[in-house]
């Protein structure tokens, strides 16, 4: 079987017309949806681009391996799908950004990779000002230079060629990843609908925070409308990409013999509680909550899976749909049988890791000079996100979520922890941690908290060592 991974960053479920959304234009989201399967509650492992895919292409949680920052991708040493499939025959074939894979690691794990020059953020550096401080930008005229679409122009290419062998096509696109900004037409789809954001502001430090020095509180309620509607217009841009390639899969002949497979990397505030893009501790289920679709020859049509998920699990669902054995140990479910009808497991939790030490994780900071001399530019527009974690660290602690159908809770070292009602408070507005009516539900959630972490803090090398051969002679001086 082949494979077609497309891969949109920092897009949220809820921003998809198949997953509810009440004006959304995604008719090729919603055309693979009606041919596969489609994952209602599927939740990432990490809110943060690099982490997240580390964790979904090794079937890993952070604390497993340690990849935490946006700048510790895969070494060659650890296992990854991609190294599994090429190692199987595959040819791998990866068009677009990386935040995956070291540098080392490429070689033995890809077999053609490009990332196309192509404009990717449209205006990184500004004025400072309120609005440019909010990601928010105009629209543009053609998208026939943008990133994201060179790189499906690259992966349309691929699809066209005389497949020898078996292939992996991993299309990882920049949209919608801020800045907002789309291309005009179909930012013309949204430009006067209307916007229904969670409008209440969080009393938590880092929303505070976040407010405070990217002058958000400064923006009013139109601002961030037109900044949502703009994350929109980008998720309809990725929605054309998308129509590329399944045409592109029909027309060469090679529906019957591929998979194709969407999801994100993690979610973006988008406008809602006044926050914009996403921050590295933070739990809520706009950001946690992605799409996960996926179609395969033969698969149960417009089956949805209702039952939680976690992303990684796309790594040993690839392997078995490829029959290709996973030799190291790790904590991800196989899919495969929901994508012949079968429900996922009703009581199944979910889990999220995030954050930094201050003391031990002094390198994962953004802005840290020592480091990312880059973001200590007062004009590039990370450089306040990059001063809250430098200026007021607690902020961005490390913090662990487990969530439930029913409950979610969130624990941080910091101990500004959360407890949300999720079927009475579903937008996560009320903080109910320590609240008497829910100290049950809160003891069990950490208990299981701290069950995770003992069945899971770490994996049995499955390379078993001779301990009863030297292999050289030691000679001592004067011998």
């Amino acid at each position: 079987m082949n494979f077609i991974v497309f891969n949109p960053d920092e897009m949220r479920a809820d921003h998809l017309a198949c997953y509810g959304h009440p004006f959304i234009k995604t008719p090729n989201f919603d055309r693979l949806a009606d041919e596969g399967v489609r994952f209602e509650q599927c939740h990432v492992q990490n809110t943060v681009c690099s982490p997240s895919r580390c964790s979904f292409m090794s079937g890993l949680y952070v604390h497993n391996t340690g990849h935490r920052s946006l700048w510790d991708l895969i070494k060659p040493w650890e296992p990854n799908l991609m190294k599994y499939l090429k190692n199987a025959g595959y040819d791998v074939a990866w068009y677009g950004k990386n935040d995956l894979l070291s540098f080392e690691s490429l070689p033995e794990s890809v077999t053609y990779s490009e990332d196309p020059a192509g404009e990717k953020m449209r205006q990184a550096k500004g004025d400072g000002s309120a609005r440019f401080l909010s990601f928010l930008q105009e629209p543009y005229d053609s998208y026939a230079n943008e990133h994201d679409h060179l790189l499906v122009k690259k992966g349309l290419e691929f699809l066209k060629c005389n497949h020898k062998k078996p292939f992996f096509l991993f299309l990882s696109t920049s949209q919608p990843h801020p800045p907002y900004s789309a291309p005009k037409e179909f930012y013309h789809l949204y430009e006067h609908s209307p916007v229904n954001l969670y409008r209440s502001k969080k009393n938590i430090s880092w929303h505070k925070e976040n407010r405070k020095y990217r002058r958000l509180n400064e923006l009013d309620d139109e601002t961030f409308n037109i900044l949502n509607r703009m994350y929109c217009a980008q998720i309809s841009y990725c929605d054309h990409l998308l129509g590329q390639i399944m045409n592109a899969c029909r027309e060469n002949g090679l529906d019957e013999n591929t998979a194709i497979i969407t999801f994100s990397d993690h979610g973006d505030y988008a406008g809602d509680y006044g926050m914009v893009e996403k921050w590295p501790n933070a739990m809520e289920d706009v950001l946690t909550r992605v799409p996960l679709i996926i179609r395969v020859p033969g698969n149960k049509k417009k089956h949805v899976v209702k039952e939680q998920i976690e992303l990684f699990d796309f790594m040993p669902t690839v392997l078995e749909l490829a029959g290709v054995p996973c030799t190291h140990h790790h904590f991800a479910h196989s899919l495969v049988s929901c994508l012949y009808g079968a429900a996922g497991s009703s009581d199944r939790l979910v889990f999220c890791e995030g954050g930094y030490d201050p003391v031990q994780d002094d390198e994962a900071f953004e802005g840290n000079p020592a480091f990312n001399e880059g973001l200590r530019d007062t004009s590039n527009i990370y450089y306040y996100k990059a001063k809250i974690q430098l200026e007021s660290p607690e902020t961005v602690c490390r913090t662990v979520m487990v969530r439930s159908m029913s409950h979610k809770l969130i624990r941080r070292s910091s101990g500004e922890n959360e407890l949300y009602a999720l079927k009475e408070d579903p937008g996560e507005n009320f903080n109910r941690y320590h609240d008497p009516a829910l100290a049950k539900i809160q003891k069990n959630l950490e208990i299981a908290l701290l069950d995770w972490y003992l069945k899971t803090s770490d994996t049995i090398n499955t390379r078993r060592d001779d301990r009863g051969k030297n292999g050289f002679e030691i000679k001592f001086p004067g011998q």
